[in-house]
């Protein structure tokens, strides 16, 4: 990794599903589960790593989605050729800027779950802190990242 400071913009953010089942609720709801999916890959071609976050919010006594929210980021990597390229991965910064930018695209998505749940019977479904080190497997270039469970 080169000395230079290293600068990540987030370029774009694109909320691909917002879906609210709110007939699925059925009395009152205790507990809700979050299903959180952490994907995407890297655009080599445009130097641009696209997460994409997929949260569903379930009612844990009846097991129905009760909310699904998509959002896709693109975020721009000051020296992505320095750090990472098609032919040779360099592991540790890999997973370094794709920690860095999972933990910030999931703190966006809790944002945007808040303005979409204000004013209905989601709206204290938080989405509680998620780290990288909450995921199951290793977070890999161009394959579908894992699934985690939280319980509110």
């Amino acid at each position: 990794m080169s000395d230079k400071k290293r600068h990540i913009f987030l370029e774009n953010i694109t909320v691909i599903n917002r879906q609210l089942m709110l007939d699925n609720v059925e009395g009152g709801i205790a507990t809700f589960e979050h299903i959180v999916s952490l994907g995407g890959n890297v655009d080599f071609l445009h130097k641009k790593i696209v997460p994409r976050i997929d949260i569903q919010v379930k009612n844990v006594a009846t097991g129905k989605i009760l909310a699904i929210i998509v959002v896709d980021f693109v975020y721009d990597v000051s020296d992505f050729d320095d750090f990472l390229n098609p032919h040779e991965h360099t592991k540790v910064e890999v997973d370094e800027i794709l920690q860095y930018i999972s933990q910030e695209s999931i703190s966006t998505v809790r944002g945007i779950m808040y303005d979409t749940f204000r004013g209905t019977v989601l709206h204290n479904a938080y989405l509680p802190l998620i780290t990288r080190n909450n995921f199951t497997a290793p977070l890999l270039i161009n394959e579908s990242f894992s699934k985690i469970k939280s319980k509110k």
